[in-house]
């Protein structure tokens, strides 16, 4: 499994065992256009979205840092939108802050925005990031073997 995977999967995990049980709390889907909020009045979708890398030590950049960026989208609505999306916010804020990640730094914080309010309906999205170490594969594959017997007199 990916690391990707590995941490989205562990975030989830944190965001199901903490949201209230009205929430749908799942990947983001694959296909967003079939997917229909229209009866769901608390949701909470994860997706990578991106990484960055820093340089590695010395002149090399076979190990290098990796900082993997996570987006949690939050579609709110009736008693969950607007001023009630705070408690939310702030539950989400707790569990995720300084989590430990299996196969990764601890999570942090990025950002938080309002992205839409439209009908009723608010959307937030909360961006976390937690660092991993990227390590290259073999760059000089082994020289092929000289059979031992080649050089032997029949």
């Amino acid at each position: 499994m990916s690391i990707i995977q590995t941490v989205q999967d562990q975030i989830l995990a944190r965001m199901k065992r903490f949201l209230p049980s009205v929430f749908y709390v799942a990947e983001f889907p694959a296909k967003p256009d079939t997917f229909d909020l229209s009866k769901i009045d608390a949701a909470a979708l994860i997706h990578y979205s991106g990484s960055r890398y820093a340089d590695g030590p010395g002149i090399t950049y076979a190990a290098q840092t990796r900082e993997l960026q996570f987006s949690i989208l939050l579609y709110l609505s009736g008693e969950y939108g607007g001023t009630g999306a705070y408690t939310h916010l702030d539950t989400l804020r707790k569990v995720l802050q300084n989590a430990d990640i299996e196969g990764a730094g601890p999570l942090k914080l990025s950002a938080e925005q309002l992205l839409d309010q439209s009908a009723g309906r608010w959307e937030w999205q909360i961006t976390v990031t937690c660092a991993a170490l990227s390590v290259a594969a073999e760059q000089n594959p082994p020289h092929p073997r000289i059979p031992l017997n080649r050089f032997q007199e029949e």
